[in-house]
């Protein structure tokens, strides 16, 4: 029986966490850009922050807000974390009636966004809630690493839930992921819940153009290490 959905973060939204597995790494390098770079920030907001893993991550020392246009994804970040405020919405259109210290958009949420207006729309989203000075942080996908991940695809990962089959296709600036979960139900019987993300993948002179109105990159950091395909981390201040 096939599972398809409307939505293809609602689909995988109760597999996500067991699928990817914990961001520790990630999680701890943020950590450690945040002591770099605002050691003194109280408040963060996360765009597109899922179901929760990395706000959950950061501990206790600040007050956390997370965006993510997934009701299935924002519920499980509500239990998960459930001293944060989780909003259901549009990170590309989100105005609170607040500043931040920090906006966070990591884990390639921002290739999710699959136009330069809904890129554009981000970079506005997080303008819209720094003070000058506040950090603006976000990760890419290049499509260097896409297409050394297209090489080695399909893979098939055997999790608690059943066996996962994911691939990824490279056209142009334009990722296809497609992920196939077969779910064990009774017998010989299984649940198949299928999802396709599309990813831009933009590159770097484009990310500082759009950049260049509202930010200052003061760093940009490959997320893997020299021995892997490159993913960026941007680490940007309010103009």
């Amino acid at each position: 029986m096939e599972t398809p959905s409307a939505d293809p973060y609602d689909a995988l939204a109760p597999y996500y966490d067991e699928v990817n597995g914990e961001p520790i790494d990630r999680v701890r390098q943020l950590l450690g850009v945040l002591a770099s770079y605002a050691p003194s920030a109280t408040t963060l907001l996360e765009l597109g922050c899922g179901t929760g893993a990395v706000l959950a991550g950061l501990g206790s020392g600040l007050e956390l807000i997370g965006v993510d246009a997934s009701p299935a994804m924002a519920e499980l970040a509500r239990r998960r974390v459930p001293d944060a405020t989780i909003l259901t919405g549009d990170l590309t259109t989100l105005r609170l009636p607040r500043s931040l210290d920090v906006v966070l958009c990591v884990l390639d949420t921002m290739n999710h966004l699959t136009t330069m207006v809904q890129w554009s729309g981000a970079i506005a989203t997080a303008a819209a809630h720094l003070p000058t000075g506040g950090l603006f942080l976000f990760d890419l996908n290049t499509k260097e690493r896409v297409a050394t991940l297209e090489e080695s695809s399909p893979w098939v990962v055997d999790v608690e839930s059943g066996v996962l089959i994911s691939g990824v296709e490279l056209n142009g600036d334009r990722a296809q992921w497609h992920h196939r979960l077969f779910t064990e139900t009774t017998g010989d019987a299984y649940r198949l819940v299928t999802s396709t993300i599309a990813e831009l993948l933009v590159d770097d002179d484009t990310v500082r153009r759009l950049l260049e109105e509202s930010f200052d990159v003061v760093d940009v950091v490959d997320v893997w290490g020299d021995d892997e395909p490159a993913r960026q981390l941007y680490v940007t201040r309010r103009r």
